[in-house]
């Protein structure tokens, strides 16, 4: 490694570790329940292509969200902790080695295309004052995904003051150890068994889908229902698919204020028995009715 560079960036990241790690815990006390184990997304990886996203502190694996979508180019991001500007190496907290060669694009937060001279020399100037966080890219890769080095096209010095590591990659089944509930990327091992994993395999997706596990106000995927869940039976829009109702409901069962589904009438239902004002099914007559 470069001795001057490696040795200011190594400053600048311990001149802010308690800052770092007083900051937010996203795994505290009231986080959202995990939505699949390992094993079950190790098997959604072995069923197809998977992309993974892992955003990390202080080398603890915080979320890991999986898709079969999800996003373009794969990136690491983080904290550069060690350089070697001879070899064209970073290293990078929490997330590994990352490699380029002269080809490879260089960004600065000033400049979109910089010189090589350029971008090492404001890598040296930020790392002066504290920790530099650089995103590096690559074209997706999930035909055969390579988790076990990172060759960067797109190198970028950002300006995020968000020191959370992030790598967003196309993995194979073989990559995750469900038995050891890890996961390892770029000679790394991560353990997950304090994350939070969120999976999006299975079904045709929409938008606010959660498609498996613990069920949340919008999901369209089974399990326990939520307002607004629209996922079983016949869909009606604001169906909440069974189970106990909420206002809007057109599924069965108690009747809300709203409901079109039988049962108990409710002012507004239109749907057979005791008439109530508003309704238009026939019965005795109230005001505003329209039912002959």
């Amino acid at each position: 490694m470069t001795k001057g560079v490696t040795q200011i960036l190594m400053v600048g990241v311990l001149g802010v570790a308690g800052t770092w790690l007083m900051g937010c815990d996203d795994t505290g006390a009231g986080a959202a329940p995990v939505v699949v184990s390992v094993g079950q997304l190790t098997a959604a990886v072995a069923e197809e292509p998977t992309r993974v996203e892992l955003q990390l502190r202080d080398g603890v694996v915080r979320e890991l969200h999986a898709s079969p979508e999800l996003g373009h180019d794969e990136h690491l991001e983080g904290v550069v902790v060690a350089a070697d500007r001879a070899t064209r190496v970073l290293e990078i907290a929490d997330v590994g080695r990352v490699e380029w060669t002269a080809a490879a694009r260089l960004r600065t937060p000033d400049e979109s295309r910089a010189s090589e001279a350029l971008w090492w020399a404001t890598l040296e100037e930020r790392s002066a004052s504290g920790p530099v966080v650089v995103r590096a890219s690559r074209p997706a890769q999930a035909g055969a995904p390579v988790v076990d080095r990172f060759v960067a096209t797109d190198l970028r010095i950002t300006s995020d003051d968000d020191l959370r590591s992030r790598i967003e990659v196309w993995v194979p089944a073989s990559a995750l150890d469900p038995a050891a509930g890890t996961i390892t990327l770029f000679g790394r091992t991560h353990d997950l068994s304090g994350a939070r994993l969120f999976d999006d395999h299975g079904g045709a997706n929409e938008p606010g889908d959660d498609n498996g596990g613990a069920a949340e106000p919008g999901d369209d995927n089974g399990g326990a229902a939520e307002p607004g869940d629209d996922n079983g039976g016949a869909a009606e829009s604001g169906d909440d698919n069974g189970g106990a109702n909420e206002p809007g409901d057109d599924n069965g069962g108690a009747a809300e204020p709203g409901d079109d589904n039988g049962g108990a009438n409710e002012p507004g239902d239109d749907n057979g028995g005791a008439a109530e004002p508003g309704d238009d099914n026939g019965g005795a007559n109230e005001p505003g009715d329209d039912n002959g």
